[in-house]
């Protein structure tokens, strides 16, 4: 069904869109084995802007399914609350923990990990906003939940991207 749903659709590494859900759906099995969790994992990127299919999924699937892709959808389309830059680590992922429902959170943070995995196949700058973003807020929100596993690979992957934008060349200093 995650196959049929997203057809011939890729994402900017090339890959299946597909594929990236069954990572996504895979990383979440590490955190929870939950069936709404793991039916979310797979169809959290197939429902944004496609209603009928949010509806075809109410209908077919646990209305658990639904609640926790409504709470993604939110993620996504209230992006401004949640990566908006606070005094701390706990105040930034407040917004995150106010959604009280760690199955989404669950999601979000297996869709961030494998985005991580992938980002040489994404421009510069937008490399630079996403690891500054999972270092800022899913980072903590990871170690928040128990995923300190998570946590330390996506700080690694978002330091590597990070050290790499500093020493590029723009960023050094020229002596005249």
């Amino acid at each position: 069904a995650v196959k049929m749903h997203h057809g011939l659709a890729q994402r900017p590494s090339g890959e299946p869109l597909y594929m990236h859900l069954l990572t996504v759906g895979y990383i979440v099995l590490d955190y929870n084995t939950e069936e709404a969790t793991l039916l979310g994992a797979l169809f959290h990127e197939a429902v944004k802007g496609d209603q009928l299919l949010l509806e075809h999924i109410k209908q077919a699937y646990a209305k658990e399914v639904w609640n926790v892709i409504q709470l993604l959808q939110e993620l996504a389309r209230d992006k401004q609350r949640f990566f908006t830059m606070r005094l701390s680590a706990a105040d930034n992922i407040q917004p995150f923990l106010a959604i009280r429902d760690p199955r989404a959170l669950y999601i979000q943070i297996a869709d961030r990990l494998h985005d991580m995995r992938t980002i040489d196949a994404l421009p510069s700058t937008y490399q630079q906003q996403l690891a500054e973003e999972t270092l800022l807020f899913i980072v903590p929100l990871s170690r928040e939940l128990g995923l300190e596993e998570a946590a330390e690979e996506l700080a690694r992957l978002s330091a590597r991207v990070l050290n790499r934008e500093l020493s590029s060349p723009k960023h050094t200093c020229s002596k005249d």
